[in-house]
């Protein structure tokens, strides 16, 4: 039996049943949450993109180069800080993998934006582009 002598015999079969849960949970199969399949580049007006209603056309490419095509995407920008609230918007296909809109980028700074949708096949996707340096105005 495992020693563990600072504990009652309640307090070590609460140990027990508690590791045991733990240890089947982490034995279990994991659903693939893998959707870096596609990749993406992104493209602003005025550029570099400023705080404020940006221009924004993202192209959206599998692993082999080819479009993704998409009736729509969605973008959510952060910029990680505590406290800090996500921007979100939804770009429209525009055709050939490239989706167009625009964001409101309400700080000057470094922003990541991901990008996630799901093809005309079914394929969930998930991607993220980094925004160094949104100017001030």
């Amino acid at each position: 039996m495992l020693f563990l002598p600072t504990l009652s015999a309640t307090g070590r079969l609460a140990f027990l049943a508690a590791t045991a849960v733990l240890l089947a949970s982490g034995c279990r199969p994991k659903l693939s949450s893998d959707t870096s399949w596609a990749h993406a580049a992104a493209e602003f007006a005025p550029n570099p993109p400023a705080v404020g209603r940006a221009g924004l056309v993202i192209g959206i490419k599998d692993g082999s180069g080819a479009p993704v095509t998409a009736p729509y995407v969605q973008v959510e920008g952060d910029m990680g800080h505590a406290g800090m609230k996500p921007v979100f918007a939804v770009l429209k296909a525009a055709g050939h993998g490239r989706y167009e809109g625009a964001i409101d980028f309400d700080m000057g700074g470094d922003w990541s934006l991901l990008i996630s949708g799901t093809d005309s096949s079914g394929r969930a996707f998930s991607t993220r582009v980094d925004v160094p340096g949104v100017r001030d105005r």
